[in-house]
């Protein structure tokens, strides 16, 4: 029988072998273009504020993302709870 701190690691390597380049691949392509315009387009005075927003429209994405994932999951197990109790019944 194994316990929570002995199958995390192996459950935090699967996630990132399943996950990294997507995340990192988005997170390029938000960060790059933010960049671009808090330190070519935003005058020097609302950068920080600049960033700030951006960051937080960034995080909230970043949270929709996580939902919608943990949402497909949940449906993936109760859709597979569904078929367990038909095929015993």
């Amino acid at each position: 029988d194994e316990t929570w701190w002995q199958s995390a690691p192996r459950a935090a390597r699967k996630r990132l072998k399943e996950e990294w380049f997507t995340l990192y691949a988005a997170d390029a392509a938000w960060w790059i273009p933010a960049d671009v315009i808090v330190y070519g387009v935003a005058p020097v005075q609302f950068r920080v504020g600049t960033y700030a927003a951006i960051n937080v429209v960034y995080t909230a994405l970043l949270s929709l993302w996580a939902e919608k994932k943990l949402l497909k999951e949940l449906a993936l197990a109760k859709a597979l709870s569904r078929e367990e109790e038909t095929s015993t019944s």
